[in-house]
């Protein structure tokens, strides 16, 4: 039997069922590049990805994978829950 579904997050992208960041809820990577007044493209090309791409975590249209969320917490100096919101859709038996 399946388990029903969780009604109070929608499915985050990519996860299956794992832990995710939810980027859409809560977000602060705008704020901390803003504190430290560097732009996009120089946080994009200190991550190593393309500023739209950054762009995109930015904005919260775009879902981080845990990699990329470790990363940009690591160069903010901040835990990944200080940056990112997270939770999860596995129901646990």
């Amino acid at each position: 039997m399946m388990p029903s579904a969780n009604t109070s997050h929608p499915e985050p992208i990519g996860a299956r069922g794992a832990a995710s960041v939810r980027a859409g809820r809560r977000n602060r990577v705008r704020e901390l590049r803003r504190h430290r007044r560097w732009t996009q493209t120089l946080v994009a090309s200190k991550l190593g990805i393309t500023a739209r791409t950054f762009r995109g975590v930015e904005s919260t249209s775009i879902e981080p994978g845990i990699t990329l969320a470790v990363r940009i917490a690591e160069l903010f100096e901040k835990q990944l829950d200080e940056v990112f919101e997270f939770y999860s859709t596995r129901k646990w038996q």
